[in-house]
């Protein structure tokens, strides 16, 4: 018979053990990840690039093909697609010549509507009072936006000569002419300034320190890009590795838990797996669907193709974000179509003088169909969290860890949420606990 004394001094000892090998697995796990900070992101991406592939390879599996012959297949598709929506985006991208026109419309277009504002708030009523105690915050702001819209002197040569050329062949090019010279006449809201002075100003600095050489304590522009890309390498090999694994990883994870806990995490690991399995590819496809909106809709009260393709990708993926990435879309839309001079509606009643109501109305209602129709449709119930709470989750995430806290809190708040719910059901229902 054992002595009881021995007994509980090995139970002393096992739980020392325990403690101490926790501890140490915890600290040495937490300084293993803070070293290899810069590729968690790429091994992220992959990981959920993956999980959100599952399903198609799956299929093709069970269509009859191997299991490597089918991840080989995937991913060359994956990467086809992804070129040719790369070189797609990067065709739609307007080119110099065009974006100096689009600045010097976007610039002649702000200004225009500004002055107006001001000629408002210089009346005596009501509204006019507000504007001008609004336009003490705004003059600043749009005093920024045509420094940066504005032409530098060497592109302010390059875009006359063209315009000079090209304008006995279109009004619209002798009317951007119009439009650059007037530009030349602004003036700063705030001091009252020549606005060309100031760019000729900050020229003249930019000229001096390009003749001082390049500034050798920031390395070298060459060797900070290959980092990048040799960094973000690591994302296709986690992508392809991760769709070969047959749970492989997953059953590895699960026999390092006690058995007392074993089918307790099992169960976590399923509900875990579905909730943010249906939560990932829901997303991407209602990502898509906002952006087909877009691109359908924004063509017909008379945008450019070309524009709705860039709107429509900036809002899908923004969209991701909740809250913040519908305002991104309405933001875009309004933005541009008060630049806009020139429309082609396929609406007779729609013109440059009421677009941006339209404009404004159409971002609306896709994002009112998008939260009204879409996410119900696609994501269900997928997150089942209150919009109060997917609120403080997204402002928290993004005080704490800045952009990336943002785009990733609804994910990490769907795990915790779920692997809590379970725990507390199974360790309830095997009376490992007792309320």
């Amino acid at each position: 018979m054992e002595n009881p004394q021995s007994e509980q001094e090995i139970k002393r000892r096992t739980r020392v053990y325990v403690a101490v090998s926790s501890l140490l697995l915890i600290v040495t796990t937490g300084y293993v990840l803070w070293a290899i900070r810069p590729l968690l992101l790429p091994v992220i991406f992959g990981a959920l690039l993956a999980y959100i592939s599952q399903p198609v390879v799956a299929w093709l599996i069970r269509r009859g093909f191997p299991k490597l012959l089918s991840v080989l297949l995937f991913v060359t598709f994956f990467i086809t697609l992804l070129f040719y929506a790369f070189v797609f985006v990067k065709n739609q991208i307007p080119d110099r010549n065009e974006q100096y026109e689009l600045r010097t419309v976007a610039m002649y277009q702000l200004n225009e509507r500004y002055q107006g504002l001001i000629e408002t708030s210089q009346q005596n009523t009501t509204l006019a009072f507000g504007l001008r105690f609004l336009m003490q915050e705004t003059h600043p702001l749009v005093d920024n936006i045509n420094l940066f819209l504005a032409l530098a002197p060497e592109e302010q040569m390059v875009f006359e000569a063209r315009m000079d050329s090209l304008q006995h062949q279109h009004p619209r090019y002798a009317r951007m002419l119009g439009y650059h010279f007037q530009n030349q006449d602004l003036l700063f809201y705030t001091s009252g300034g020549l606005l060309t002075e100031a760019i000729l100003i900050g020229q003249r600095s930019i000229n001096s320190r390009e003749e001082t050489g390049p500034d050798q304590t920031g390395g070298s522009t060459i060797l900070l890009i290959f980092g990048f890309f040799s960094t973000w390498l690591i994302m296709p090999v986690i992508f392809f590795f991760l769709l070969l694994d047959e749970g492989k990883f997953r059953r590895k994870l699960i026999s390092l838990v006690p058995n007392i806990f074993f089918e307790t995490a099992l169960t976590s690991f399923h509900n875990v797996d579905k909730a943010i399995g249906s939560y990932l590819r829901g997303t991407v496809i209602e990502s898509l669907a906002v952006f087909t909106c877009f691109l359908v809709f924004l063509p017909l009260i008379g945008f450019n193709f070309t524009v709705s393709v860039l709107i429509g990708v900036v809002a899908a993926v923004a969209n991701i974000i909740p809250f913040i990435g519908p305002t991104v879309g309405i933001i875009l839309v309004i933005a541009y179509s008060l630049i806009i001079d020139e429309i082609s509606s396929v609406l007779p009643f729609i013109h440059t003088g009421n677009l941006v109501y339209f404009a404004a109305l159409t971002a609306i209602l896709i994002q009112v169909a998008d939260n009204t129709l879409l996410k119900p449709m696609i994501l269900g119930g997928a997150t089942d969290l209150h919009p109060i709470l997917v609120f403080f989750v997204v402002v928290a995430g993004g005080v704490m860890f800045g952009f990336w806290g943002v785009l990733f809190s609804i994910p990490v708040i769907v795990i915790i949420k779920v692997s809590a719910t379970t725990i507390h059901q199974r360790l309830l229902l095997y009376r490992i606990i007792r309320l």
